[in-house]
C-alpha cells in the first residue's frame, strides 16, 4: 500500500502533533506500508480497537487518538516489522513521550510527570513551590552557569554546572528525548518561573512604571475590551482561533493559565457569551480568560506619558479593524 498522504502545513501546523504523525508514518514506513484493513485486523493483547478508517485518520494527521488508541496502533505496527525488529516497549514509550506532548502541550510530559492527576494545581500562585517549579529551574541552564552579562542579569548560578546536567540526564531518561529539548526550548522562549522575588528581571522592569495606577489600567483595559467585545462581530471567537494557530506554534505565553481556565465548564461557558451586558455579572475568572483569549500582551509604558491610552498598550491577537490607538 502507498504512503497515506500527511494533511499540509496549512491544516497541521508545525508542532508536537505534527511530530506525532511525521513518527508514525516512519514507524508505518518500517512496516513495509500495510493497508490500513491490514493494520486494523492484527491481533493481540491490545488496550484498544481500530479500524481501517480511523487508522487512516490518525496516519494523515486527521485525528488525534487517545493513548488506548495510539498505543493498539503503535504495537500493531511494530508487530508487522520483521526485518530488524523493534523492542515493543521501547517504541511504546516513546510514542507516549511524543503524545503526551502533542495533547496536553509544549511541556505536558513533564508537568504529567510531576503532577499524574491532572486535578493538580501545576503553577503555584508565585508565592510558594509546586514539583513542576522545581523541574522547569532544574531545566533551564539559566540557573547553572553566569550568563554574559549582555544577554542576562547579573545573578548567582543555583546549582554547578555538573549538577545541571546530571539532574536533566535524569530527566531525560524519565520523559523521553522528544518531550525533554521541546520543554527545553519553552523555557528558553520564557516559560521559566515566576516566583515572587522582589530583585527579579520583572519586578525590576515593573518599578519603572510605579506611577502608573493599576486600578486605572485595569478600568482601561477592561474598557478596550468591553468596547471590542460591543461593536465587533465574533471578536472573541476570531480571538480564539488566532490564539490555537499560536499555541500549536509555540508562540502563546501562559498557556496552563488558559488551560486551568477551560478546564472548568462553568468560566467556559460564561467566557464565551461575554458582552458588554454581561459583563458585569461574570466571574473573575470568566473576566480574566476573556481578557487572555483577546489579548496577546500588555506593554506599560513610560510613566511620564501624559494619558493613560500612552502609558499602556494592548497587543491584541486579531488587530483593531482600520487600526487604532491599539495594536
Amino acid at each position: 500500500m502507498p504512503k497515506i498522504p500527511m494533511l499540509g502545513e496549512n491544516e497541521l501546523n508545525p508542532g508536537p502533533r505534527r511530530d506525532l504523525v511525521r513518527a508514525l508514518q516512519e514507524l508505518h514506513g518500517a512496516a513495509g506500508w500495510p493497508s490500513t484493513r491490514a493494520i486494523s485486523e492484527v491481533r493481540g493483547d491490545f488496550p484498544g480497537t481500530l479500524s481501517h478508517e480511523r487508522v487512516r485518520e490518525i496516519l494523515s494527521g486527521k485525528a488525534m487518538p487517545r493513548w488506548a488508541t495510539l498505543e493498539t496502533l503503535v504495537r500493531s505496527l511494530v508487530s508487522m516489522r520483521h526485518f530488524s525488529p523493534r523492542s515493543v516497549e521501547l517504541e511504546v514509550a516513546r510514542f507516549r513521550s511524543i503524545w503526551t506532548a502533542a495533547e496536553v502541550g509544549e511541556y505536558g510530559a513533564v508537568e504529567q510527570l510531576v503532577h499524574p492527576d491532572p486535578a493538580e494545581g501545576v503553577h503555584g500562585d508565585g508565592s510558594s513551590w509546586v514539583p513542576s517549579d522545581i523541574a522547569r529551574m532544574l531545566m533551564n541552564p539559566f540557573y547553572a552557569i553566569e550568563i554574559d552579562p549582555n544577554l542576562a542579569l547579573p545573578h548567582e548560578p543555583l546549582l554547578s554546572e555538573e549538577e545541571w546536567i546530571a539532574a536533566n540526564l535524569r530527566m531525560i531518561a524519565d520523559i523521553g528525548p522528544e518531550s525533554f529539548p521541546r520543554t527545553l526550548l519553552h523555557i528558553l522562549k520564557g516559560g521559566y518561573l515566576a516566583g515572587d522575588d522582589s530583585d527579579s528581571a520583572e519586578d525590576q522592569e515593573s518599578s519603572l512604571h510605579a506611577e502608573v495606577d493599576a486600578d486605572a489600567a485595569d478600568e482601561y483595559v477592561v474598557s478596550r475590551i468591553l468596547h471590542r467585545l460591543g461593536t465587533e462581530v465574533n471578536v472573541l471567537g476570531h480571538s480564539i482561533e488566532k490564539m490555537r494557530v499560536q499555541i500549536s506554534e509555540g508562540n502563546v505565553d501562559l498557556v496552563s493559565e488558559i488551560e486551568e481556565l477551560e478546564s472548568d465548564a462553568s468560566i467556559l461557558r460564561d467566557a464565551m457569551v461575554a458582552s458588554p451586558e454581561t459583563w458585569g455579572s461574570l466571574s473573575s475568572e470568566a473576566q480574566r480568560l476573556v481578557l487572555l483569549y483577546l489579548i496577546d500582551r500588555i506593554i506599560v509604558g513610560p510613566s511620564g506619558s501624559k494619558t493613560i491610552e500612552e502609558q499602556i498598550v494592548i497587543k491584541w491577537r486579531i488587530p483593531i479593524p482600520g487600526g487604532g490607538t491599539d495594536t
